[in-house]
C-alpha cells in the first residue's frame, strides 16, 4: 500500500504543474520522464524491501518522505514547482501515517 502513496506523491507534481511541463521541449520532457520513473522505481523498491524486512512505520514514512524530497529536488532542475504541490505531498504523507495507524488497530 505504501507504493500507492508514493505514486500519489509523484503524480501530484505533473498534475499541479501541467502548464510548465507542457512547455518543456521533447528532450527535456524525455529526461524528466525517464529519471522520474527511475526515482519512483528506486523508491518503490526500497519501500518494498523495507516492508519485507520489518514493518517499522517511522522508517517507512522516512523512506516515503525521502523519495518525495529526491523527486522534488530533481524536478527543480527543470521547473519551479507550484506551492500547492508541496502541500498536497504533505497531506499524502499524513494520510499514509493515519492509514498505517488505523491498520495497526484493526
Amino acid at each position: 500500500m505504501n507504493t500507492l502513496f508514493l505514486l500519489l506523491g509523484v503524480v501530484v507534481v505533473p498534475v499541479c504543474n501541467l502548464n510548465v511541463i507542457e512547455n518543456l521541449n521533447n528532450s527535456e520532457y524525455f529526461v524528466f520522464s525517464f529519471f522520474g520513473l527511475l526515482i519512483f522505481s528506486y523508491g518503490q523498491k526500497s519501500l518494498k524491501k523495507q516492508n519485507v524486512i520489518n514493518n517499522n512505520l517511522i522508517y517507512s514514512i522516512g523512506l516515503l518522505i525521502g523519495a518525495l524530497i529526491i523527486y522534488d529536488l530533481f524536478c527543480l532542475v527543470f521547473f519551479k514547482a507550484n506551492f500547492l504541490t508541496y502541500i498536497l505531498q504533505i497531506c499524502i504523507v499524513l494520510i499514509y501515517y493515519l492509514y498505517e495507524k488505523w491498520k495497526e488497530k484493526h
